[in-house]
């Protein structure tokens, strides 16, 4: 009797677990916003004509895309646990955050640090394939997410 309600214990921690379809390691491959796309497989950039008519000339635009290439150099990655993860940019792991995911309305209420909290709109693509899409935000922009291998 003992081993059943083990195996039994066992295979319901299981499927609560793999409810969560974020958990795991998260690799970024692109951003895209209303203003432009960046995508770091390719290491490209695309402007849209509308932001790129607010730059004066070439010079300012290829300035512009200079310093979002620095701001962006660094590989970042996310790392999902259980109401739990941790971005990563480069070697260095910056502060975990707690989250809490409502499955039917496709969104996470992250706790930022002050406490108040934030949401983020998520749809699973793929088994390998996320987005992470911050509607609410100054700038709104979407993270294109690969499961890192």
């Amino acid at each position: 009797m003992k081993k059943i309600i083990c195996l039994l214990l066992y295979i319901f921690t299981n499927f609560i677990i793999a409810q969560n379809p974020l958990i795991g390691t998260w690799d970024l491959i692109e951003l895209k916003s209303d203003d432009m796309n960046y995508n770091f497989v390719t290491d490209s950039i695309s402007l849209r004509k509308k932001y790129e008519n607010t730059f004066k000339d070439k010079n300012d635009r290829d300035e512009a895309i200079t310093y979002l290439r620095l701001a962006c150099a660094l590989k970042r990655q996310y790392i999902f646990k259980e109401n739990e993860y941790v971005e990563k940019m480069g070697d260095e792991l910056l502060k975990p955050t707690n989250y809490k995911i409502d499955s039917n309305s496709k969104f996470l209420m992250v706790d930022l640090l002050d406490g108040d909290l934030f949401k983020v709109y998520y749809e699973v693509i793929s088994n390998d394939t996320i987005i992470l899409d911050f509607k609410e935000g100054i700038l709104p922009v979407k993270h294109i997410l690969k499961r890192h291998k």
